[in-house]
């Protein structure tokens, strides 16, 4: 009686499961290859969030400013409110007109 092998075994190697199973070796350069890689990496995204909470920081200032600008120009006509109409400045500060008298 010979013994046969069976059609889907014919051409798998009983070592490639132990092959397959282990780990990969490196050498040295490799591993300093993809150490400076990761560190590259890590300083790019810290700079891009740096830059990223920059930008934020330097908008919540144009905004801070741009409303400090319209409450002075409401200060400096509400003074004199018949050298210029200070309806026009509380309009452009965005907040609701209202009479003086």
């Amino acid at each position: 009686m010979v013994v046969d092998t069976r059609k889907s075994n014919a051409t798998k190697h009983p070592g490639n499961l132990l092959m397959a199973s282990k780990q990969q070796r490196q050498t040295k350069a490799q591993i300093e290859k993809d150490e400076t890689r990761t560190k590259a990496a890590a300083i790019a995204a810290k700079e891009d969030a740096i830059a990223k909470h920059q930008a934020i920081l330097k908008r919540v200032a144009d905004i801070e400013e741009s409303i400090g600008r319209d409450k002075e120009a409401i200060r400096a006509y509400a003074n004199r409110p018949d050298r210029c109409n200070s309806s026009k400045y509380l309009m452009a500060a965005g907040e609701k007109t209202t009479n003086l008298e």
